[in-house]
């Protein structure tokens, strides 16, 4: 769930658009799906002036649309490249390693 403040110029994006974490598959998730409801986010991002993720720092708009595209194309190389694929810059800690190795599970598991 998102929800857009527009006196306020904020977007509560839930577990969306975090810096802290990568976009996660897990409990069935389905990437395709994902990535429909971030384009579905898109002119709502682009609407505030500042994000607040479910998860890391809030966000100032335009990195917010930075975040949206670096997840867009996490997703799109995770669906394409597989286990090739690498979690967008400032992502690839420990953490975020542990999760991208659940989205490969989650996808060898779709299919």
């Amino acid at each position: 769930m998102a929800i857009l403040i527009p006196w306020a110029g904020v977007l509560v994006a839930g577990d969306y658009l975090s810096t802290a974490e990568l976009p996660t598959l897990d409990n069935g998730g389905d990437l395709d799906a994902y990535l429909a409801t971030l384009e579905r986010l898109r002119p709502l991002v682009a609407a505030a002036e500042h994000v607040v993720p479910g998860h890391g720092p809030p966000l100032a708009g335009e990195h917010a649309l930075t975040a949206l595209e670096q997840d867009v194309a996490y997703l799109q190389a995770l669906r394409d490249m597989g286990a090739e694929a690498e979690p967008p810059d400032g992502r690839r800690g420990a953490h975020q390693r542990r999760l991208h190795a659940q989205n490969l599970a989650a996808l060898e598991a779709q299919n």
